[in-house]
């Protein structure tokens, strides 16, 4: 008899309490969203849950009794693992997870992960499978990997596009620039036409300009595929810094721009790609002589920081970036402006190229800038790379 006074559960016997812990776990695993089954040291199947038949298509109870090879591709056989785990007890599957493939009953071979545990009862042993289907995520795998694939080939085909579309524009541009500077000096000093001189210079400085735009469309599918190889010399800096305000002055001139020096003071020699570095800084020179207008300056400084690292930096008085151009700045191909109407010639290219072959001599590259007020890009250099330091 029970005692149900003051509201209290009323007490169980053993067995009523057994049977009810029975029930209470076996609707847990029925409630299951992974396909759980057991079975017995033979591999004889003892029990599955509803989510276990509707992944491998049986009726219910259909799997009780059957071996649990049924379950596996033509060829392979749980019950040798689960024989030789006992004989051995070396786990090959039981206790860890891992990728295999089930065979519904249809005979459709579907992907699962799967965990095997062995459960180690008095007078009998169970092994207890849980199944969870991973089709869904093979599949999107599948397609993840199949769109980096093509990815990574329109990436490639791109290079190659850009890297011979340079190489076939650079004949003729050489030739058409070649021409320009012949008809110039036999036309210079001697009374002409002077609007056919005109004329000559302007074809020179746009093919110079598309020449430029070339070079960078080259330099960057060179970098892209990974074939832009430093080649390593001793550096001066201060030389190379005068070479090139000395190169980018007529630019400068012609935008009424007043240029700026600072001197760098004493620096030991740089071990650098000469041709890399320089490239880099003219990139962000003529990026300031292009975005300042007339009556603008910009200039160039060269130091050392606290750490001893070398700090280029290069300044102008020009439109300045904003904080949303900032996200996309040093992306390839992206400028302040954009669509047909933009107002500043160039491809994109400059920041894009700087960054990277800084980046290649272990430096970085960073931006101070405020739209309307101006520029700064900073090239630092690790002090790693004096000969001395």
């Amino acid at each position: 008899m029970t005692d149900q006074t003051n509201g209290a559960d009323p007490v169980l016997s053993p067995e009523e309490a057994l049977r009810r812990s029975e029930a209470q776990n076996r609707a847990i695993v029925e409630q299951a969203v992974d396909a759980i089954l057991t079975a017995d040291a033979t591999g004889t199947i003892l029990s599955a849950n509803r989510a276990a038949e509707r992944l491998l298509g049986y009726a219910p109870n259909e799997l009780v009794g059957r071996p649990i090879d049924i379950l596996m591709p033509v060829g392979t056989s749980h019950g040798g693992y689960l024989g030789r785990y006992l004989s051995t007890l070396k786990p090959h599957v039981v206790g860890i997870g891992r990728e295999v493939t089930a065979r519904r009953r249809d005979g459709v071979e579907i992907p699962v992960w799967l965990t095997l545990s062995d459960v180690d009862l008095p007078g009998f042993r169970i092994f207890v499978a849980m199944l969870r289907d991973i089709a869904a995520a093979k599949e999107a795998e599948r397609v993840l990997l199949a769109a980096k694939t093509a990815i990574e080939l329109a990436d490639r085909a791109k290079t190659v596009f850009l890297s011979n579309m340079s190489h076939e524009l650079r004949t003729p541009l050489n030739g058409i620039l070649g021409f320009a500077d012949l008809l110039r000096r036999r036309l210079d000093g001697k009374p002409g036409d002077p609007l056919a001189l005109n004329c000559i210079e302007e074809i020179r400085q746009s093919g110079e300009l598309l020449l430029a735009n070339v070079n960078d469309l080259l330099e960057i599918a060179t970098i892209e595929a990974g074939r832009n190889e430093l080649e390593e010399s001793l550096v001066d800096v201060a030389e190379l810094v005068v070479s090139c305000l000395r190169l980018i002055a007529k630019r400068a001139e012609r935008g009424r721009l007043t240029v700026a020096l600072t001197p760098p003071g004493e620096l030991p020699p740089l071990m650098a790609d000469p041709r890399a570095l320089k490239q880099s800084l003219l990139h962000l020179l003529s990026n300031a002589v292009k975005f300042t207008p007339e009556g603008g300056r910009i200039g160039i400084a060269t130091g050392l920081d606290g750490a001893g690292d070398l700090l280029i930096e290069v300044q102008d008085t020009g439109c300045g970036i904003t904080e949303e151009q900032m996200e996309t700045v040093f992306q390839p191909f992206v400028q302040g402006e954009e669509g047909l109407t933009r107002s500043y010639e160039g491809i994109g290219l400059g920041l894009t190229l700087a960054k990277s072959m800084v980046e290649q001599h272990g430096g970085s590259l960073a931006i101070r800038s405020q739209a309307g007020a101006g520029t700064a890009v900073t090239v630092r250099l690790p002090k790693t790379r004096f000969l001395a330091v």
